[in-house]
Parts: structure tokens; sequence; C-alpha cells
């Protein structure tokens, strides 16, 4: 499947449809969940109610943003002239909504450890103000609260589940510091041409990768793998 090919569907319903079971929180795409009586392999227990669907609106909208501005006239976003002379809106508006993905993911990951771990929502809120970056997020908050660093988890759970979740922690990196380098220079930015491209085609990684995050460290079925 070509992520940069498709037009006639919405990109989020065929890369971020995933249900959870409202007994253990496993996440998984089986379609099955969302019937009622569904019985949870994981937990054995049956669904009195329609499993409720994962991700957030927000995320749906951000996904579908991106595809949306990927398949837009060239035109249709060129940005003012500068010195380094005429710059594609494209490339700057893939790049913002690729982390601003990122961040709305993990900032919904790091609530749910928080509430797994019962803190309160006074206590959670002056965490994520006192960790207010993303880059504070990922080096303190995230491993204190999960005991294993970013790069870590995505080398743990990419080998579990043999995908390359390390590739894709690196590339928000990337991208992030190219976006960071927009907003404190201005016209000097420099976007690869590659990059937006790649905004697209990762957005399948990066949902695995915090379904993967929120399985091993928010479901209860973890706990029960961990001691075996």
């Amino acid at each position: 499947m070509n992520v940069t090919e498709i037009t006639d569907r919405r990109l989020s319903e065929m890369l971020a449809t995933f249900w959870m079971c409202p007994h253990c929180g496993i996440v998984d795409a089986n379609v099955t969940r969302a019937e009622l009586g569904h019985k949870c392999n994981p937990c054995g227990e049956r669904a009195e109610e329609q499993s409720p669907v994962y991700f957030t609106s927000n995320v749906l909208s951000l996904i579908d943003l991106m595809q949306e501005v990927y398949h837009l006239p060239h035109s249709a976003l060129q940005l003012p002239e500068s010195d380094a002379g005429k710059r594609n809106g494209h490339h700057l508006v893939l790049v913002i909504l690729f982390c601003t993905l990122t961040e709305v993911l993990f900032q919904q990951l790091l609530e749910e450890c928080m509430s797994r771990m019962g803190l309160a929502a006074k206590i959670q809120d002056r965490l994520l103000r006192d960790n207010l970056y993303m880059h504070q997020r990922m080096k303190r908050l995230f491993p204190t609260l999960t005991g294993m660093t970013w790069m870590d988890a995505a080398k743990h759970l990419g080998r579990r589940q043999k995908q390359n979740y390390e590739k894709t922690a690196r590339f928000y990196e990337q991208a992030s510091e190219v976006r960071n380098e927009f907003l404190h220079r201005g016209g000097d930015w420099v976007i690869p041409n590659e990059m937006p491209e790649q905004c697209l085609r990762q957005i399948k990684l990066l949902v695995l990768f915090f379904v993967d995050l929120h399985n091993e460290f928010v479901a209860q079925s973890s706990d029960k793998s961990r001691k075996n």
C-alpha cells in the first residue's frame, strides 16, 4: 500500500482504526471488537457494549489533514518570496503537522500512564506543565513513568514487533529540528525535499508504535505478560 497515492479514502480510516478492550485496555485493529459480546483474547472478558475506538478525533483529523495537504496543488500553499527564493508551503505544513501528530499522541500516552498510576488530575497537570517541552517529556517524564528511555522503548518494542520504531522515533527528532529551525530562524529554514513524503509514509509506523506503547505500559494485560 502506497499511502502517497491514496485519495479516495480517508487515510485515518486505513491507518488508525483501532479499538480498546473496556476490561483490560488492550488495543488492536480487530474489527470484531466493534460487535457487542466480543470476547477479548488477552483477558477473556466479553464486552457488554461496543468497544471504544482508541484514537481521538484530533489524531484522526491530523492524519486526514496531512493527506489533504500532501495532495493539494503546489500553488495552493506557496509562501511569500524571501531572500532564499520561493518556498513551497507543502514542505513546511506537512513537517509541522507530523510533529504535532507525534506530540499529541505522546501527551495522550503520558496521560494514560499517569492515570494508570492513579495520579490525581492536578498532579498530572503539574507534571505536564513542569515538563512543557517535548524534549523534557521524552528525556525526563517518559522514563519516570515507564522505567525506560524513549529510544530504548522504541528499540525494545521494535524488536518484539519486528518493526523499525527506532527509525520512526529518530525521524521525529529530525522533523522537529527542521520545524524548530524554521520557527527560530524564519526565512533561513531548509527542509529536505524528501521529508514531506517521508512524513506521510511514517504515519503508519508512528500509529503502530503508540499502540504498542499503550499495550506495553498502560493496558492491564501487559502486567500478565511481564510476569510470565
